[in-house]
């Protein structure tokens, strides 16, 4: 009898260390707050994603957060966490403030084709060029989204070193009535004519 009650003692003692040792969070004013320490991690708008997903690092109700892994593959510092990776849907939480991506100076665009994965077929390290494929989202010749007439679609993975934990992701896609770049967190696309054929044309 006492083996079984040591037994249970020493399982209950192991659970509560391993709750104990998980970060929780909860929901207020628009982001989430570290329970214990109450930092505040606010949401990256729509369009950020993280370059990629790390270890567990704690809990917001039924939801795992991770921490967010940079391009080397190393573990960006807990000011990053993240939802498990859905692609564009990810939500990514930062412990500070990000500007407009269109404050942001990117040093590299990544083209990429996303299936099951995220495979890069081409990139784009001419600054003048990616300036001109933000800027082409003010262009007046507005087109409708979703298209209909698409021949192929890839993401435009925008990096900066100065937040290297995140992407910005743009939709491009090659379609018989042109080739157009598309901006979900503003719903708003554009025909950018052959601004990027040399890295893609259709297929």
């Amino acid at each position: 009898m006492k083996k079984i009650i040591s037994a249970a003692l020493l399982l209950c003692t192991l659970l509560l260390l391993v709750s104990c040792g998980e970060v929780k969070f909860e929901y207020t004013d628009g982001g989430l707050v570290k329970k214990g320490s109450n930092e505040i991690y606010n949401p990256l708008p729509v369009g950020f994603e993280p370059c990629g997903t790390g270890d567990k690092y704690g809990k917001f109700g039924e939801f795992t957060l991770y921490r967010v892994v940079g391009l080397d593959g190393a573990e960006m510092s807990e000011d990053w966490i993240t939802e498990e990776y859905s692609g564009s849907a990810t939500t990514v939480f930062f412990k500070g403030t990000v500007p407009s991506f269109r404050e942001i100076a990117f040093d590299v665009c990544y083209v990429c084709e996303e299936d099951t994965g995220v495979v890069s077929i081409a990139t784009i390290d001419d600054g003048k060029l990616i300036e001109e494929i933000v800027s082409s989202l003010d262009g007046e010749e507005k087109a409708l989204w979703p298209r209909t007439d698409i021949i192929s679609s890839y993401t435009l993975k925008l990096y900066s070193e100065e937040f290297p934990a995140v992407f910005y992701s743009l939709v491009y896609c090659v379609c018989d009535s042109g080739n157009y770049i598309y901006d979900r967190a503003e719903n708003n696309c554009v025909g950018v004519g052959a601004l990027l054929t040399s890295y893609v044309s259709a297929e």
